[in-house]
């Protein structure tokens, strides 16, 4: 379970359960049930935000030694942590709607459900079980209205260039769901 004190650190975040899960990045923010992370890709690129279950952090690498190859590596390419405001995770719920109010589409998993595949959409709304939202397919159309049970949620993401390009194109074509 990470604590406070990582917070502004660069972790590597294993979750085991879900297979080689290994997410790298800054931690922004820690609540008792999530955590917020500045996701860096493995080519050491800022790649959006995650928002990850406390409980299924199995191991946490911290790099704080300025000589280690991963920490020259994000010096060197000038990778830092970028904040982010007004997001929330003292629940699911208001990580999803601080989250969207923000940007545009959400990337929701549900890893224990279907380890293999994650659910893009905009979001309609939100009530104390689930989150609805309008689906989105690879090629940046619009599919139909979802519902997911928040209790089933393991991983939320947002901000990153695989959604920016998705929304891009589907605003580009003019049907963005109201």
């Amino acid at each position: 379970m990470l604590s406070n004190r990582l917070v502004g650190a660069y972790v590597d975040i294993e979750r085991n359960a879900f297979g080689d899960d290994t997410l790298s990045g800054f931690v922004l923010n820690v609540s008792d049930e999530l955590c917020l992370i500045h996701y860096v890709s493995s080519a050491f690129q800022v790649d959006g935000y995650c928002v990850i279950r406390q409980c299924d952090i199995t191991a946490c690498n911290v790099f704080d030694d300025s000589t280690c190859f991963t920490t020259r590596a994000l010096r060197l390419k000038n990778v830092r942590l970028r904040k982010l405001k007004g997001v929330d995770i003292a629940s699911w719920a208001a990580a999803i709607e601080s989250a969207a109010s923000q940007f545009p589409l959400l990337v929701l998993h549900r890893e224990e459900c279907r380890d293999d595949s994650c659910l893009v959409g905009h979001f309609k709304e939100l009530n104390s079980s689930s989150v609805t939202f309008f689906s989105i397919s690879p090629s940046a159309t619009w599919d139909k209205t979802t519902q997911v049970l928040l209790a089933q949620l393991t991983r939320l993401d947002f901000g990153g260039g695989y959604e920016d390009a998705l929304w891009k194109v589907a605003s580009e074509d003019g049907r963005i769901p109201q």
